[in-house]
Formats: structure tokens, C-alpha cells, sequence
């Protein structure tokens, strides 16, 4: 489901107030499973953003827990909502399995390169990136 409002708690004024800006209550992708939240994930295009920057909405974005209104955000909450999140652009894919704000731990989930280097092999063929195995 793309740009899903995740949280239950966000009120439409508050989401007419982000106007143009980033949409503090938006995730760019869920995926379910039978209607059980499996990943999340926040797309970057490399043009404008890198998937540090997704990183960065993760950590200072993405509560488990509404600091608001101290309740609990269904889809972000460890062992109850999406099993993991992922920060994704066209070169490269991080992911964590539970968000904990700045001290959230995001690991590389890339494939590595064929020299033996970290991240992904730009692929020959100019249709496709080199995070299309996810």
C-alpha cells in the first residue's frame, strides 16, 4: 500500500498543516501479507535524497510510541506491527527490525559488490537498479 497514513492518532488538521512538506504521518510502502503489515519502507531517490536521509526519517520521524500523545503506534511497534523497515534507494537498501528513534540500528541489506566491496553492482542493463532484488 503506498504512502500509507500510519498513524491512528494523527488528526487531519495535523496533516494539513504539513502541506508540501514531508508528511510526518505518511510511510512511502507497506507491504501485508493477508492484511498483516511485513515491511515498511521509505524510497529515496539518489537525484534528490540519499537512503541516509530515509534513515534519518526512521530515527527522528517514526516513533513506536506517539510522543504526543503517549500511545502506542500500531503499525511501528516492536513484536505487534511490521516485522521490518527498510531504507531503500536505487543503490543501496538498509533495514532495522525495531525503531528506537536515534538509537535505531539500520543494517546493510545489500548484496555486496563483485570486487568483494560493500553495496550493490550498478547493473548492465540501464532499465534495471541495483536494489531490484528487493
Amino acid at each position: 500500500m503506498p504512502e500509507l497514513v500510519y498513524s491512528p492518532w494523527a488528526t487531519e488538521a495535523q496533516r494539513l498543516e504539513t502541506g508540501k512538506k514531508a508528511k510526518p504521518w505518511r510511510i512511502d510502502l507497506v507491504l501485508f501479507v493477508n492484511g498483516l503489515p511485513v515491511a515498511t519502507l521509505e524510497l529515496k531517490s539518489e537525484f534528490k535524497q540519499a537512503v541516509h536521509n530515509a534513515i534519518k526519517q526512521y530515527k527522528t520521524t517514526r516513533f513506536p510510541v506517539d510522543p504526543a500523545t503517549k500511545k502506542p503506534e500500531p503499525l511501528l511497534t516492536f513484536k505487534r506491527g511490521a516485522l521490518v523497515h527498510f531504507a531503500v534507494s536505487q543503490y543501496e537498501v538498509f533495514m532495522a527490525t525495531r525503531l528506537e528513534g536515534e538509537e535505531t540500528v539500520f543494517l546493510p541489506f545489500n548484496k555486496g559488490t563483485q570486487a568483494g566491496g560493500a553495496g550493490n553492482d550498478v547493473p548492465d542493463d540501464i532499465n534495471q537498479y541495483a536494489t531490484d532484488y528487493l
